[in-house]
């Protein structure tokens, strides 16, 4: 199909191109036909040269030699002339007339129809001008074409030959395929899957270590790095809580009353910003360790709860723990 369109297209650009050619005859023709007629009205205009007056003189002056000689003749002879004589006579008066006009110049209407002549010259030059410039624009357009054609043809080629070399690869494989592997063959192939596992086991831990999990379910309460940040495996970068199920933290149990605590011992809690409710709960862990604070020797407490659906609590309240000595 591509090269039947590429013959189409130099069959039209050959055609485009001989009508260019015979468009630029036809202005040249035209031209030449606007020339004449310039050259006619120029003449015209300028009127007849003293060559042209002294050739019509002597047109007369042999045209009157001519009747005197006869009109002698006549007188000498006898002989009747009047034929003769009057054609002289004719060529006479034609003659002078002839003068006449060359010293009178053109007329009104003669320079008139020459102008007119002109003007119907460069109208026929504009005319064919056009269909010069028609005629370039078809060649053009055909040259496109057979671009565009050309260009078809080498893709189809294109084509042809990855097609002709994918069977080539095809049917080389078909013989290996055939033939049957050898062992340095499969080696080879043992190693590039292993290589390959290898990087699919790269690319996996990658993608975790990408991923930040949460240890547990929970809620984040607060980001603590911006988008794009460059974090070290010890920046904390979320803080995340259960509130399914929220803990008292007190640092204040002195080492005077640790020995007076034991898990599980019943604990009243106060909120600074709901004093008007009280909440129960129980002592869950004791640290086993005492920590400084303001020079005193203090053991952390976790109390857990317990709290109705709507009881307003919210993470980070300041609290008041009592808890209950047995």
């Amino acid at each position: 199909v591509a090269a039947g369109n590429l013959a189409a297209a130099q069959a039209d650009r050959q055609a485009a191109e001989g009508a260019v050619t015979a468009a630029r005859g036809d202005v040249a023709a035209a031209q030449a036909s606007l020339n004449s007629a310039q050259a006619s009205l120029n003449k015209l205009l300028a009127g007849a040269t003293q060559f042209e007056v002294q050739i019509a003189e002597k047109e007369i002056e042999r045209a009157r030699n001519e009747l005197y000689a006869l009109q002698k003749q006549r007188d000498a002879t006898g002989n009747f002339l009047e034929g003769q004589l009057g054609a002289a006579e004719q060529l006479v008066t034609i003659a002078e007339i002839r003068l006449q006009q060359l010293r009178a110049g053109a007329g009104a209407e003669d320079i008139a129809a020459a102008r007119a002549q002109v003007a119907l010259a460069q109208a026929g030059v504009q005319t064919a001008a056009g269909r010069l410039a028609q005629a370039e624009a078809q060649a053009l357009r055909a040259a496109a074409n057979v671009s565009i054609a050309e260009a078809q043809v080498a893709q189809a080629q294109a084509k042809v030959d990855s097609t002709t070399a994918q069977v080539a690869q095809a049917q080389a494989q078909l013989e290996l395929l055939q033939a049957g592997a050898r062992p340095e063959d499969l080696a080879v192939a043992e190693a590039a899957v292993a290589q390959a596992e290898a990087a699919v086991t790269a690319a996996r831990n990658a993608l975790e270590d990408a991923v930040l999990a949460a240890p547990f379910a929970g809620t984040v309460g607060a980001v603590l790095v911006e988008a794009g940040e460059l974090v070290t495996p010890q920046t904390t970068v979320i803080r995340l809580g259960d509130l399914s199920r929220l803990r008292v933290r007190t640092e204040d149990l002195g080492e005077g009353d640790v020995n007076l605590v034991r898990v599980g011992q019943p604990v009243r809690v106060s909120i600074d910003a709901l004093p008007e409710l009280e909440f129960q709960g129980t002592v869950a862990s004791i640290a086993p360790f005492a920590s400084e604070r303001l020079g005193d020797k203090v053991y952390d407490v976790l109390i857990d709860l317990d709290l109705p659906a709507d009881s307003g609590l919210r993470w980070g309240m300041g609290t008041f723990v009592e808890i209950q000595m047995k």
